[in-house]
């Protein structure tokens, strides 16, 4: 009777042992993922779509054009990241033009402190 429960309690510790290192595989992919910025994310699409590529060329002619794909690709994304860039400095100073700046803030908050001491004195 006893070699069915030392059975019983290894497949537990087996299974439970399984479900731990599985916990923690996940946690380590979780941690790696949110480590990676999007450049890194950007850099390792290129970096598969060249090696699959590459696998499907069969002369140096071929891998030479991949090698020029890969060129323009990333000045592509350059040229991109670049626009975007200046379409967000645009929107920033839209918003900064737009928004007071801290001494009109300042003299906007005093005006307001006064006022509401002259109406609270009136009372």
């Amino acid at each position: 009777m006893s070699w069915r429960r030392d059975g019983l309690l290894l497949a537990a510790g087996g299974l439970a042992g399984l479900v731990l290192a599985a916990i923690l595989e996940e946690d380590d992919r979780k941690e790696t993922e949110e480590e990676r910025d999007g450049l890194e994310i950007l850099a390792d699409f290129v970096r598969e779509q060249a090696q699959w590529a590459m696998d499907e060329s069969v002369t140096e002619e071929e891998r030479e054009q991949v090698y020029a794909r890969i060129k323009e690709m990333v000045a592509k994304y350059q040229a991109d990241l670049g626009d975007l860039g200046e379409e967000i400095i645009a929107e920033m100073r839209e918003k900064a033009a737009g928004a007071p700046g801290k001494e009109e803030m300042k003299e906007e908050l005093g005006r307001m402190v006064r006022e509401f001491k002259v109406r609270t004195d009136r009372f």
